[in-house]
């Protein structure tokens, strides 16, 4: 997915951080980093998500590491719009 916005300088280290909190695992699913997703098997990388989907919000209670799985699935419902049922 192409970003939208210009990324703060600091975000690596914020990134870093947040990674560290998580001890290497998915704070939903609690998917350990690196190795085998306990539902998909494919090897978990963690990503951080912005709880409020603002991206310029880097505060750390709006941050979370997440697995590919857990951040896609908190990512979706917005990013598709509803259909229509034609009521």
């Amino acid at each position: 997915m192409p970003l939208k916005y210009k990324p703060s300088p600091n975000w690596p280290i914020i990134r870093t951080r947040i990674l560290k909190r998580s001890g290497g695992f998915c704070e939903l699913c609690f998917a350990k980093r690196y190795h085998p997703h306990w539902k998909t098997s494919s090897k978990v990388i963690l990503t951080v998500h912005h709880v409020n989907g603002n991206y310029y919000d880097q505060r750390a209670c709006n941050l979370l590491a997440l697995c590919q799985r857990c951040h896609l699935r908190l990512e979706a419902p917005g990013r598709y719009p509803q259909k229509s049922l034609g009521f």
